[in-house]
C-alpha cells in the first residue's frame, strides 16, 4: 500500500517535468491555411538527444518523425517538411516555444 501511495506522488511529481518539453515551430500559412511542423524535445532526463516531428494540419496533430538518439536527425525532417510546404507557396515563419517557466520568464 506504501508503496503505491509513493508512485502516486511520485506520478503527480513528474507531471509538471512532462509536460515542460520544449520545442521549435514553423508556423507555415497560405492564405486561410495554417500548418505546423514542430520539432520536439522529448524525455531529456533520460535521453537529451530524443526528439519527434509533429505535423499539424486543420487541427489535427499527427508525429511522422521520432529518434531516440537523433535530434539532428529530426530537425533535418522537418526542415525537409518546411521547405516542400514554402515550394506549395506556404510561408513558413520559425517560432521557438520553451518550456511554459521559460515563456513567462522571456515576457518580463
Amino acid at each position: 500500500m506504501a508503496s503505491r501511495l509513493v508512485s502516486l506522488i511520485f506520478l503527480i511529481l513528474m507531471t509538471p517535468i512532462a509536460q515542460a518539453q520544449s520545442k521549435e515551430e514553423f508556423i507555415c500559412t497560405l492564405g486561410s491555411e495554417n500548418r505546423m511542423v514542430s520539432v520536439v524535445k522529448t524525455d531529456a532526463a533520460r535521453a537529451p538527444k530524443a526528439c519527434r516531428v509533429d505535423y499539424t494540419r486543420n487541427g489535427r496533430t499527427t508525429t511522422l518523425w521520432s529518434s531516440k538518439t537523433g535530434y539532428a536527425y529530426c530537425v533535418a525532417k522537418a526542415a525537409s517538411l518546411v521547405t516542400k510546404l514554402a515550394q506549395d507557396h506556404y510561408s513558413c515563419k520559425p517560432q521557438s516555444v520553451g518550456a511554459p517557466d521559460d515563456r513567462s520568464e522571456s515576457s518580463k
